[in-house]
């Protein structure tokens, strides 16, 4: 089943690219499309909201181009900024994808600010371009989604999943799988087979339900 992850696959990350070996490694097994944004590692352009939807968008009708790819077996999988990246995608394209996965991601760019910048108050709203309001479009989203998270994430507090979680009132099937000790960037890791596990239940769940209709 092919999985598109609108975010990096190491190249870009902070941690060290040995560190994420095993996970570019089952992105290889599983048949996954792996992409990175504009202004990224070697991508062109400049990493801002616009730009990156325009991406999103590239992205999937690509992947909506290819004949080798079942168009029945489409999952968005989508990590930390790339999170609020397939959220986006999902309502722009709310009828395409099997299931979606978010792991890590935030609420909004404005709550992370008030977590990360706290002395900013007002003034956030001055100087802050990117908005990435998940909270609100995720509320729209009929298709199956399994969210992930550290309850050890540093950057991106777990709270703000259960959030995601909660306002997805509308999705078909909605799960939650926390990683015990799982940081921002190693979730997948810490949560070793566990965490492989829940990714294939959901796949499988996911195909109960005719997306077409949803």
């Amino acid at each position: 089943m092919p999985v598109q992850f609108p975010r990096e696959n190491g190249h870009g990350f902070r941690t060290p690219r040995e560190r994420n070996m095993p996970y570019i490694e089952i992105n290889t097994k599983t048949d996954d499309n792996v992409t990175l944004r504009g202004g990224y590692s070697d991508s062109e352009g400049h990493p801002v909201e616009d730009g990156i939807k325009l991406d999103a968008k590239a992205i999937v009708e690509f992947v909506k181009q290819k004949e080798d790819i079942d168009q029945d077996q489409v999952y968005l999988l989508g990590r930390s900024l790339g999170g609020a990246v397939g959220i986006y995608a999902a309502t722009l394209y709310p009828k395409y994808f099997r299931g979606l996965i978010f792991e890590n991601t935030f609420t909004s760019m404005g709550a992370m600010v008030d977590h990360l910048f706290k002395f900013f108050g007002f003034f956030k709203y001055l100087i802050l371009r990117n908005k990435w309001n998940s909270i609100d479009l995720v509320s729209s989203i009929k298709a199956p989604i399994l969210f992930i998270t550290g309850d050890k994430d540093e950057l991106v507090p777990y709270q703000m999943t259960l959030q995601l979680h909660d306002n997805s009132k509308d999705s078909v099937l909605k799960k939650i799988f926390i990683v015990k000790d799982g940081t921002h960037n190693d979730s997948w890791y810490v949560g070793g087979k566990s965490y492989l596990e829940e990714l294939n239940d959901f796949l499988n769940e996911a195909q109960a339900f005719d997306y077409h209709k949803l």
